[in-house]
């Protein structure tokens, strides 16, 4: 049976970029990485043909638990909306993206330590940009309100928090933090993302504003969800699914949903 570990030994071998991201934001915890994998694989294994039944209890009863992080409707009134004319002004980006690391550090920082998340972001590359700009097919009811959905995360962050209990108490506390400038929440495990036959996808993102307007992406997601997401990732956005092994590919629809279950079976635990 395929496994996790064998997708990322492939990914190691054949994409340099994927090695590079690995050994940027990955290596110093691999261990816990690498244990996640693990209980997505046994998952898979516990579960067999019966994966995607079972995920899609897991995600209703996830579901009960997450409705107490609350939406909220994008104000694009509060977005600047020069963002596509900052998009290739990287040294702006960069000022922009040190200002919210700063501060988001500090507010993780004065966080208790049963809460406190694994914290990370960068400014989104133009190859990336582009493709998200393609791929965005949704009507829009005005060319400006378009424009701010396609660059609203030039700058971007994740926490990764290490359950589901973690998750809805730092969400909690970022709407607390921040609330005057949150111009948008989306909770996915109410409404899940999903590519037909590739990742279901569950997290919580929100859209900050500073005080000129100018936005950054909070993804708060769980460590299970991480680590299958550095698998998926690299397959479904990265690259050509011709050129990964058939098996590896259904192996990554499998593990998404595998995510959903470890998720639930670590919550209802906690």
């Amino acid at each position: 049976m395929v496994k996790c570990s064998d997708i990322h030994a492939y990914l190691l071998n054949n994409f340099p970029d994927y090695n590079k991201m690995w050994s940027d934001l990955y290596i110093a915890r691999s261990e816990g990485i690498f244990q996640k994998w693990d209980d997505i694989d046994t998952a898979c294994l516990l579960f067999d043909k019966g994966v995607e039944l079972e995920a899609l209890h897991a995600q209703k009863r996830l579901q009960r638990v997450l409705v107490r992080v609350a939406e909220k409707e994008p104000k694009s009134t509060k977005i600047r909306s020069d963002l596509s004319m900052l998009a290739s002004d990287r040294p702006f980006l960069q000022g922009r993206f040190h200002d919210f690391e700063y501060r988001l550090g500090n507010f993780t920082a004065s966080l208790h330590e049963t809460v406190r998340p694994i914290f990370y972001g960068n400014v989104k590359e133009i190859p990336s940009l582009q493709k998200s700009i393609i791929d965005n097919r949704k009507p829009m009811p005005t060319a400006a309100h378009r424009i701010n959905t396609d660059y609203r995360d030039l700058v971007r962050f994740r926490f990764v928090a290490s359950d589901i209990s973690s998750l809805i108490r730092l969400c909690w506390e970022l709407w607390d933090n921040f609330f005057d400038e949150i111009v948008l929440c989306k909770n996915y495990y109410l409404n899940p993302i999903s590519i037909p036959s590739v990742r279901p996808y569950n997290g919580i993102h929100f859209i900050i504003v500073d005080a000129d307007g100018f936005p950054a992406e909070v993804q708060i997601i769980t460590a299970v969800r991480e680590a299958i997401g550095i698998l998926d990732h690299r397959i479904v956005y990265k690259a050509d699914p011709r050129q990964v092994p058939h098996d590896f590919v259904n192996y990554i629809s499998l593990g998404s949903m595998a995510a959903i279950i470890v998720d639930q079976v670590v919550s209802r635990k906690s």
